[in-house]
């Protein structure tokens, strides 16, 4: 009996180690799909594998067209609008999974249907008329229907008599009379809403042509002045016709006549009046016709007629010789609608005599105005004119305007000014005399020569009559003081170029290396002067000279200037490496590799390059720069690497890899309970099944040696 126990425990063991190691994961799969003409279509997939490397596929297709279509881990939920209006919505939804990493033990879903009944409600915009009415005198038109705008789901026809015709958005017209018969319908995917009017009848009606009047306008004529007096203002009312009269705005009395126009006089200023045309009886205007005149009446003002008067002139006592005079007087001119009069002590007398009105040699004064003859004139312009006049045997004169000239830059010499001057130009029975910044006693001026000021000097002429004469009194006007400008120091801009250096350099051609000295470039910039080492440099281009730090700075010509100079500047000329000790670097081969995550344990990847020197290449992880190394990673990630030889020194190998993205994935079955519940992770498996193979094994050696000791 204990064999035959031992001897099954060995079999079932064998077999349950087996079945063990070659049993496939399963995971529990819940596919949720469903469709509806208000939600679309809902997908909901859980309990899913994630431990395939492409991960699980969903692919939605709604309408005849794919919406969606993507890889998906443990679960995948989404709902999906539909993007069309229809009646009738198709779908299908294909779910491809696996159950190992591996992809040996797969599987897929295909779910498809359709769903009805998903029309869309609408509410027609109604149709609408417009009756036939007044366009002018005697006329009648204008009356149609309105298809209104196009609107989804919605077509209107209009019946011809004998069917119903499509017919587009827009106003048409129709006679008097007619019948007019719409209605809408729902295109495809839609239905019109219950219980909302879709159909509409209009009987169109107009009025007689005959009752359709227009008013002839009411004129206004304004008060104007004329000739210095004013017109009557008013407004004329024409007589009307049977259908229609004239009111006053607020008044109910017609203001005018069936037989002859009515003038209205105005008096009252400012007023406005206000007309209206009124229909009566079954007369009516027309659309858009004018029924309402506004006149607005103004005072047209005084009216006087507007006169300047001729200005009275002032005759001064001349000198013919010393002591021989012209008398004083004034002239005056005769101008209609003007009276001259002249004060006379407070009281002013009227001129009744025109042209000179002699004074005499001796000093006087007298005050001269102008008032209106009359009241249909007003005056403008100067009205007043008071003259003093000085007596005969003072002989006056009149003294002329010096002529100043301030000084300038002179154009043609950057830096130089001209020096300013002033001139007297009349010396008739006068001469003058200048006093430069107060100097005493004053300079004697000859007349026609420029004299030269400085800038900043101040330069009063006093004109000085000669005996027997005196300066006329209108000198208070003359100009005869000046303050001369300062013109600055007249430097002219000059541009400049900061020099360029260039460090000596070795060149190689083949086999032959040349060494090329450091040189500074001098450039060549009108009115710019250069210096080295504060030597002048005298001519523009390279100047050849040893490697060493150099000074080198610019300066403008006389009369010129350097605006926003920032020199001197510092040249650092370096000596080249000589041409025969050229280092030959070799070529590099980067290397990078990566270690995966573990149930337990990090992952890593480690850069490095095929000649282990650090200086050769420039890293970067995920764009940032990191020295060569190894790296450890503990989570989910991606790394992106880039390799990049530092130049010129050192290079690539032919056909070397730089790039490389590593994708770091834990396992996500590793725990003992998730492999017995889900069998997601073989290695579990694996693990059951050597221990019971094992056991089988053992079995059967105690087996086979109790039957060896019972033989012996």
């Amino acid at each position: 009996m204990l064999k035959k126990l031992l001897a099954a425990l060995a079999a079932l063991a064998l077999v349950a180690g087996l079945l063990a190691l070659v049993a496939s994961p399963a995971n529990a799969h819940i596919p949720a799909i469903s469709a509806s003409c208000a939600a679309g279509v809902s997908v909901n997939l859980t309990s899913y594998n994630n431990g395939h490397l492409n991960g699980n596929q969903v692919t939605v297709t709604m309408d005849g067209r794919v919406r969606d279509s993507q890889n998906f881990g443990e679960t995948f939920l989404n709902t999906y609008a539909w993007t069309s209006i229809a009646a009738t919505h198709t779908w299908e939804v294909v779910v491809s999974a696996w159950d190992d990493p591996t992809g040996s033990q797969g599987w897929s879903v295909d779910q498809k249907g359709s769903v009805t009944g998903c029309e869309t409600e609408v509410t027609p915009a109604a149709a609408t008329s417009t009756n036939p009415y007044c366009t002018a005198a005697g006329v009648v038109g204008g009356g149609g229907y309105t298809i209104p705008t196009e609107q989804n789901g919605v077509q209107y026809q209009l019946w011809d008599g004998s069917k119903w015709a499509d017919i587009a958005s827009g106003a048409y017209a129709a006679n008097p009379g007619a019948v007019i018969k719409i209605h809408a319908i729902a295109t495809a995917g839609y239905t019109i809403k219950p219980g909302v009017d879709h159909a509409w009848t209009f009987t169109l009606t107009a009025p007689d042509a005959s009752t359709c009047v227009v008013p002839t306008p009411p004129t206004s004529n304004p008060a104007e002045c004329t000739s210095g007096s004013s017109t009557t203002a008013s407004y004329t009312v024409p007589k009307t016709p049977a259908g229609y009269f004239f009111f006053l705005q607020g008044s109910n009395t017609p203001i005018s006549s069936t037989s002859q126009d009515v003038t209205i006089t105005v008096t009252t200023f400012p007023t406005t009046i206000v007309i209206v045309a009124k229909t009566n009886g079954d007369f009516r205007f027309p659309v858009n016709t004018k029924t309402t005149w506004t006149f607005d009446f103004g005072s047209p003002g005084d009216c006087r007629i507007p006169v300047a008067p001729a200005d009275v002139v002032p005759q001064y006592a001349a000198c013919t010789t010393p002591n021989a005079v012209v008398d004083n007087g004034y002239i005056v001119t005769e101008t209609a609608g003007v009276t001259y009069q002249i004060k006379d002590g407070a009281n002013w007398t009227t001129i009744t005599a025109y042209g000179l009105h002699d004074l005499g040699s001796a000093a006087s004064a007298v005050d001269i105005r102008a008032i209106a003859s009359d009241a249909q004139h007003v005056l403008t312009g100067t009205v007043d004119w008071p003259f003093t006049f000085a007596a005969a045997h003072d002989c006056p004169v009149p003294a002329g305007d010096p002529v100043f000239v301030d000084g300038t830059c002179e154009s043609t010499h950057p830096g130089s000014a001209l020096l300013g001057s002033y001139t007297v130009i009349r010396a008739e029975h006068v001469h003058y005399v200048a006093s430069v910044n107060g100097s005493t006693p004053p300079t004697p001026l000859i007349v026609g020569v420029a004299n030269q000021a400085q800038p900043g000097d101040v330069v009063v002429i006093t004109p000085i009559a000669d005996v027997g004469y005196v300066i006329s009194p209108v000198i208070a006007a003359e100009n005869l003081t000046h303050t001369f400008l300062v013109s600055g120091n007249c430097l002219v801009k000059a541009d400049f170029v900061k020099p360029d250096a260039t460090s000596q350099s070795c060149v190689v051609a083949g086999k032959i290396s040349t060494l090329v000295p450091a040189f500074i470039t001098i450039p060549g910039m009108p009115h710019v002067q250069y210096f080295i080492n504060d030597v002048r440099q005298t001519t523009a281009g390279d100047v050849t000279l040893p490697p060493a730090t150099y000074k080198v700075s610019a300066a403008a010509e006389t009369g010129y200037f350097l605006q926003g100079y920032n020199g001197p500047w510092t040249e650092v000329l370096a000596s080249a490496q000589p041409c025969g000790d050229l280092i030959t670097h070799p070529l590099v081969l980067p290397l990078a590799t990566q270690v995966q995550l573990g149930c337990f344990t990090s992952g890593s990847y480690t850069l490095s390059n095929s000649i282990n020197d650090t200086a050769v290449l420039t890293w970067t992880v995920n764009g940032a720069t990191v020295s060569p190394g190894t790296f450890h990673v503990s989570s989910d990630s991606t790394v992106v690497v880039h390799a990049m030889a530092k130049g010129p020194a050192y290079g690539l190998e032919a056909g070397a890899t730089t790039d490389w993205t590593f994708h770091f994935v834990r396992p996500t079955r590793c725990d003992l309970t998730t492999l017995a519940l889900t069998g997601s992770t073989p290695l579990g498996w694996i693990g059951v099944g050597y221990a019971m193979l094992v056991c089988g094994l053992a079995l059967i050696a105690v087996r086979y040696a109790r039957r060896r000791d019972e033989q012996a």
